[in-house]
């Protein structure tokens, strides 16, 4: 069981701190089978996510 503290108020979102290549990563995660299941429905989520994040990044 988790027995810290989390402080919400400079707690931020994954997707706003996360490289685009470990969001990548995870969607192969899933696709691969390497967890013993393949799920392409989490696997395309994080796929979707990897291509947000490099988005943004070249926008800024």
């Amino acid at each position: 069981m988790f027995q810290g503290h989390i402080d919400l108020e400079t707690a931020i979102p994954v997707d706003a701190t996360a490289i685009s290549d470990v969001l990548f990563e995870r969607g192969l995660y899933w696709a691969s089978g390497r967890s013993g299941v393949v799920n392409l429905v989490a696997a395309h989520k994080w796929f979707t996510s990897a291509t947000s994040s490099s988005r943004r990044s070249t926008l800024c």
